[in-house]
């Protein structure tokens, strides 16, 4: 295989509004602690008052209407109910056809999980997604085992072919090859008319330091994992590139949607406290890249390094280590709040 490289995958076990009126007729709302305070919820599971994302005002005005995301992922359950509406083309980056098999758990269940993140439609059903309104364009990527440069290239070549705006990626090489730094980086400054594609990558789960990797490039958001406690979570990587972190749990999990039903787990979606629940940098990224698709609905001219510099000043500074010049390697600069963000604008 030509460059090939092992993918280090964040599939580890590793989760406004024009119809905000039926939010709270959700399900499973209760338990998306990463979005919102629910008392009963964070009393029950003793949740740090502020380990939500601090969105509750952006997630009642916008819905990330108008904004297109590619999800970059294994596989996808793509008649889920949860992102019917959501979800408007699949591409298999292999032979670029809609065809993306989901033989078991372990090729659907990520892809899924980070879709529902995003996506989930406000429909009574269970879950209340970041950005229910954007429009989702999977794409495939085959990241069990060895993938080459060139299987990463096709896959973002189909992401810029299809006009997205963001670009969400919850896995990572480790050792990012200078053919897709380069593609990176002219997407993220030429895309999008000039005004560049924001490119969010989960920094990944090993708890340690990843200099070389796709999250740590500069035109790229990097995104680490916080706990139930607003620490960061102790698997989450590190590094001068870190920028942001989102809620991904420890303990609890986050709430999104499952891949299938089968006798060990038959509910279509993961639940915070399950034992096989979705946790990690992995469900941190989609926080983030559905956050920007509700700046992107507010005002759509809003350049790539202008999102960043949004996004990244109007965080919280968590965690107990200092911040220097606004940030640090462990915490990047601080925890997202949307709500903040949003007010920015």
């Amino acid at each position: 295989m030509r460059n090939g490289l092992i993918i280090i995958l964040i599939l580890f076990f590793s989760v406004s509004c024009k119809k905000n009126n039926s939010i709270s007729n959700e399900p499973l709302y209760q338990e998306q602690w990463a979005l919102h305070y629910d008392k009963p919820f964070y009393d029950a599971y003793d949740i740090n008052i502020n380990a939500h994302m601090h969105g509750e005002k952006s997630l009642l005005k916008y819905s990330g209407k108008g904004v297109k995301i590619a999800i970059i992922d294994m596989g996808i359950e793509q008649n889920h109910t949860e992102y019917t509406h959501a979800l408007k083309k699949v591409i298999n980056s292999r032979d670029g056809s809609n065809q993306i098999t989901c033989n078991d758990y372990t090729v659907c269940y990520h892809g899924t999980a980070v879709t529902g993140i995003i996506s989930s439609d406000i429909n009574g059903d269970g879950l209340r997604g970041i950005a229910p309104d954007s429009e989702i364009i999977f794409i495939h990527l085959d990241l069990k085992g060895y993938v080459g440069d060139d299987e990463i290239l096709d896959a973002l070549i189909y992401a810029e072919n299809e006009n997205v705006d963001i670009v969400n990626a919850s896995w990572g090489t480790g050792d990012v090859s200078p053919i897709i730094k380069s593609k990176i980086e002219s997407m993220s400054n030429n895309g999008r008319n000039g005004k560049g594609i924001i490119f969010v990558f989960a920094v990944g789960n090993r708890g340690k330091s990843i200099p070389n990797d796709e999250s740590m490039l500069e035109s790229v958001i990097g995104v680490g994992s916080t706990d139930e406690e607003n620490l960061r979570s102790i698997y989450s990587n590190f590094g001068e590139g870190l920028d942001i972190m989102a809620p991904g749990g420890f303990t609890l999990g986050i709430t999104t949607t499952y891949a299938f039903n089968d006798e060990t787990h038959p509910n279509p979606y993961m639940k915070a406290e399950d034992y096989k629940k979705f946790q990690g940098t992995s469900a941190s990224a989609p926080i983030i890249s559905a956050s920007i698709a509700l700046l992107l609905e507010k005002n759509p001219q809003l350049t790539r390094k202008e999102i960043q510099n949004i996004v990244l000043l109007s965080a919280d500074k968590i965690g107990n280590i200092e911040y220097l010049n606004e940030r640090n390697d462990y915490y990047g600069y601080g925890k997202l709040n949307l709500d903040k963000a949003i007010s920015l604008l």
